[in-house]
């Protein structure tokens, strides 16, 4: 395979950048210059420039996300980069990637989860990739039902067989793949030059989605339990037969956020909205996961008041004493719908649900994070 990296410069996906937001920077005179691998194209001050191996040297001056664009086998797929204010190569810092929902993008998501502003805040690089066309490839078969096509016109498109490390390629996934490449790959590849280009702390590589990148993060959880220390899928399903197939390598924590109350991904299992595509109840998830990490048998609970009347109550349960120093926490939000606590819905709320503003996701998050790095893999049970 070849692998080539080139400034968006024609970009499919044009969203006005602003300040803390990715966006797709023209170039014309003032534009901030990016670096890149390759063959990366960068632009400044109107005049373009290469550099012809991996990346040059981030400065701060590249803090702020600009959308870019690697070709992979083909196959060209975007993504933004947010380095921390006053970033610089004489520390290792921790790398969240940051998965959009379906029919939505890197930009959708920056602002959604204003992870921006939390990478400066606490010193982490967020990593923003966008989806091959709508939706991520998270490996498990499931024929879209009706599904509106478009500019988020939908949730889930599932239609790819499940592949463990080592099993089939995309190359015998069917016709959509056989011009699409495989999300896991394309994530290793990314892992690979991220690792190789910036300074990054390879104990501490973690993954969050909302929705269908919620089911990605599981995906990855999954099939990079190698590399990666954490997953904290928001309003997203566990697929039943991702479930089955799921090896772990080593314990990964978990932290999940659900709503009773989800139209898109019912908290007590069943079909994904407009799939056929069967998901194991949020609780049931939450013990399979802890199962896979060898945790005590137990959940505690502990519950959430609201502050106010008016707030939702959310009830935590917590899987302790896994194996590599994991944790599996689930947040269940008393009516909360498909959507980012503390953060400004995408969509209406009739269509997908009520969003409680009594959490902040984004700070459950990265203290999740933080405090569950990758340890030192163990053969014994805890």
């Amino acid at each position: 395979m070849s692998y080539t990296v080139s400034r968006g410069l024609h970009a499919r996906r044009h969203p006005r950048g602003r300040n803390g937001i990715p966006g797709l920077k023209t170039p014309v005179t003032g534009a901030r210059s990016r670096i890149g691998w390759d063959g990366w194209r960068s632009v400044s001050t109107g005049v373009a420039i290469f550099c012809a191996f991996f990346l040059c040297a981030p400065t701060a001056a590249h803090a702020q996300a600009s959308l870019d664009w690697v070709n992979v086998a083909g196959t060209l797929r975007s993504f933004a980069l947010h380095l921390p204010i006053g970033y610089g190569s004489e520390k290792k810092y921790p790398l969240v990637i940051v998965l959009h929902g379906g029919d939505e993008t890197a930009q959708d998501m920056a602002r959604l989860s204003r992870f921006d502003f939390l990478a400066d805040r606490y010193g982490f690089i967020a990593f923003y990739p966008n989806a091959d066309e709508a939706d991520w490839n998270v490996g498990v078969a499931a024929a879209p039902v009706n599904r509106p096509r478009g500019r988020r016109g939908g949730f889930f498109s599932l239609p790819m067989p499940f592949d463990v490390p080592g099993g089939q390629g995309a190359e015998n996934r069917g016709s959509r793949t056989e011009t699409q490449l495989g999300d896991v790959p394309f994530f290793e590849y990314m892992l690979d030059k991220l690792t190789a280009s910036y300074s990054i702390d390879p104990h501490r590589i973690f993954v969050t989605g909302y929705s269908d990148g919620g089911i990605m993060a599981f995906r990855l959880g999954c099939s990079m339990s190698g590399r990666i220390a954490a997953v904290a899928p928001v309003a997203g399903a566990l697929p039943k037969e991702m479930s089955l197939h799921c090896q772990l390598s080593r314990g990964v924590s978990l932290l999940m956020i659900n709503g009773t109350s989800d139209p898109a991904a019912p908290y007590r299992g069943g079909h994904l909205k407009g799939t056929r595509l069967m998901t194991l109840p949020v609780k049931t998830a939450a013990a399979r996961w802890a199962e896979l990490d060898r945790c005590a048998l137990k959940a505690t609970q502990t519950a959430l008041p609201p502050p106010n009347k008016k707030g939702m109550t959310t009830i935590l349960n917590t899987y302790g004493d896994c194996r590599d120093g994991a944790q599996v926490s689930l947040y269940t939000i008393e009516g909360g719908g498909n959507t980012w606590p503390g953060g400004t819905a995408i969509l209406p709320e009739k269509e997908v649900g009520k969003t409680s503003m009594d959490l902040d996701a984004d700070e459950i998050i990265w203290k999740f994070f933080s405090t569950h790095p990758m340890r030192s893999s163990s053969s014994g049970t805890h």
